[in-house]
């Protein structure tokens, strides 16, 4: 083994532990019920791990009853779970089993709630910091540069809530997140065979392992396929285009993606009709112009959780002024085709919750929620970050410093926001996220909440300055 692939697993161990760190944290930072339709989920799981393939008759109340004590309520204390009683009883919501509820079932210990939670929700962390760091090691520098930070910052707050938590979604967004590092990596590849070979083979087996878990996964495939398509292209096949004569590969690449991509639009319009909300139609006026709130609600401004966990300007403002400046600076260094990639992306993200909501007469706020788009904006800001890198040396690095100092402070006051409301509640203000009657795990083992806050936000940043060095000597290599 050379030195360079010595560096390159050390790195790719470095980010896997790191983002495992950053993750687990939020495993920890929140009760038993708190993401959207945990209680369905958990109780799903842990039929499936009683009766197997059987009727599920009898499960834990505190199962069934998992948050409806103070799901809706930011300033709702979970130890008001306590009262519920220790008995069976049977079950009131079940999702359709798959393949997330047979694995998940393996850590459900019959005799203890807490600790079966707390083995799901790392065993997702695990997954999705294993693959993060396998990604990091199979691309190129620059792409798997690009890859660690979009995870870092789209993943704030709604991403790091959803992945940590006992959700199906959890899994089509750790894939989604990986998707445009290997779409990307798969035909720009200049290695040898082995490398293309791997690549394949991690996209074939992780989409069989979430084929049945969401509907909506196949669209988002589609839509990095649509999107990616005029960049997944070697300079190698480029070359060899630009030799025929009387062809313009750019027009043919575009035009194909264009088709393409109103192909699909169409096919969602199509598709979009979701639920029969009202029979008077809403003002398609009313849902464009509200709009951009879904989309800022990605970063934040809906709150997480059952959407009363309210996250500060201080952070959803912070973390769309980082987004929107990474944006801006693609746009300004990209190529025509890269171009045509990023606007087509923010086509998609715009037109599936307008058409959901022009279809099912519905308002913005209602049903549609921002999670549901989040996949999209993951190969969004990672192909802008790539874009970024390739013209660094036309880039103000103070500029990207900047960017990734406020990038921090975003995710401090997240992760903070979401210990105190679970902890001591919105209402209150305790600086170590502890009181009288404050919320925490009864594991001896664990850390207090301000020890994992402290953790958590340290883990980002020591991520955030590992990244950054890692790009520095690449671009001094590019320089030398």
């Amino acid at each position: 083994m050379n030195t360079n692939m010595k560096s390159r697993i050390t790195n790719a161990f470095v980010i896997g532990a790191l983002s495992f760190f950053i993750s687990s944290s939020w495993a920890l930072s929140s009760p038993p019920g708190s993401s959207p339709d945990e209680d369905a989920h958990l109780t799903t799981a842990w039929c499936e791990s009683k009766y197997g393939n059987s009727e599920c008759k009898e499960v834990p109340l505190g199962v069934v009853d998992s948050g409806k004590c103070f799901f809706l309520d930011a300033d709702a204390i979970p130890t008001c779970a306590d009262d519920i009683d220790n008995r069976q009883v049977p079950p009131e919501r079940l999702m359709i089993k798959n393949n997330y509820y047979k694995v998940l079932s393996i850590f459900v210990d019959q005799n203890d709630i807490n600790i079966s939670i707390i083995k799901m929700r790392l065993f997702n962390c695990l997954i999705s910091s294993v693959l993060l760091a396998l990604v990091f090691l199979v691309s190129t520098n620059f792409v798997g540069h690009a890859t660690v930070l979009g995870w870092m910052i789209i993943n704030i707050p709604l991403g790091f809530f959803i992945v940590s938590s006992i959700n199906s979604s959890s899994w089509p967004y750790i894939y989604t997140t990986l998707l445009f590092p290997l779409l990307y990596q798969l035909i720009n590849d200049k290695a040898r065979l082995v490398r293309p070979i791997l690549v394949v083979a991690i996209i074939g087996l992780l989409f069989y392992a979430i084929r049945d878990i969401r509907i909506d996964t196949p669209l988002f495939i589609a839509i990095y396929a649509v999107t990616l398509f005029p960049l997944l292209f070697s300079q190698n096949l480029i070359g060899k285009l630009r030799r025929i004569k009387y062809i313009n590969y750019k027009v043919i690449l575009s035009l194909v993606s264009s088709l393409t991509s109103i192909f699909l639009l169409v096919e969602i319009w199509k598709r979009s009709k979701q639920i029969a909300f009202r029979e008077i139609e809403v003002s398609l006026w009313e849902n464009f112009t509200r709009l951009p709130s879904i989309i800022t609600g990605v970063l934040g401004s809906w709150g997480i959780g059952s959407l009363e966990v309210r996250m500060p300007g201080s952070t959803h403002v912070i973390a769309f002024m980082v987004f929107v400046s990474i944006i801006f600076l693609a746009v300004r260094y990209a190529n025509y085709l890269e171009l045509q990639s990023i606007f087509t992306q923010i086509v998609f993200i715009l037109a599936i919750p307008l058409f959901t909501l022009t279809r099912s007469n519905l308002r913005v706020g209602e049903w549609v929620q921002p999670r549901y788009i989040l996949p999209i904006f993951y190969g969004l800001i990672m192909l802008s970050i790539l874009i970024i890198l390739k013209n660094s040396n036309m880039v103000n690095k103070y500029s990207l410093y900047i960017m990734g100092a406020l990038t921090n402070i975003a995710y401090s006051f997240a992760i903070y926001t979401t210990l105190r409301r679970y902890t001591v509640g919105l209402s209150e203000f305790n600086f170590n996220l502890a009181s009288n009657n404050s919320w925490w795990w009864d594991f001896k083992f664990l850390p207090s909440p301000f020890i994992v806050y402290l953790f958590s936000s340290l883990s980002f940043l020591i991520l955030s300055i590992f990244i950054g060095i890692l790009i520095n000597k690449e671009l001094s290599k590019k320089t030398s």
